[in-house]
């Protein structure tokens, strides 16, 4: 089973959230990807909406990411206009990226993984995509943070 991970999902693992990176550590490395979306996502916030608190070590943690990012194509794009439609005739669109984002997760067949606790938000796209609604992710037992990092190849 494959994992794609959105921006609230890395976002946490760049914040360091021991539990996220706990529950993460269950999986295999190569069974974990993000998208391009979320590369954009996160690029944006260090230089355009964080840009206060951005340095250096935050774009090297952006960029050194451990995960194959995935292109997003035309199939990604028809699949999101599917669900973007179907969550505007139910009255509940979600935002312009995380369409993007769900669409791609639904082509591709792959489980979105989210950090975003709102039930709302993640019931929405999953009946718009026809998948379980993702779980939020809680702190847990499992091996400690640097064990993880170390099994993951990042640094701190």
């Amino acid at each position: 089973m494959k994992f794609l991970l959105d921006t609230n999902a890395v976002s946490a693992l760049l914040r360091n959230h021991v539990g996220f990176w706990n529950r993460l550590n269950r999986v295999q490395p190569t069974d974990v990807v993000m998208s391009t979306i979320v590369a954009h996502e996160l690029f944006y916030l260090f230089y355009g909406a964080h840009r206060g608190r951005r340095t250096e070590h935050t774009l090297a943690q952006i960029n050194g990411l451990p995960f194959a990012v995935l292109p997003f194509d035309v199939a990604d794009a028809h699949r999101a206009g599917e669900i973007k439609a179907a969550l505007s005739l139910m009255g509940t669109p979600i935002g312009p990226c995380d369409v993007l984002i769900a669409g791609q997760a639904s082509q591709r067949g792959l489980v979105l993984v989210t950090h975003t606790l709102a039930p709302s938000h993640r019931h929405v796209a999953a009946k718009a995509s026809g998948a379980s609604a993702p779980t939020p992710v809680r702190a847990c037992p499992a091996p400690s943070n640097e064990s993880v990092r170390r099994r993951w190849g990042i640094t701190p």
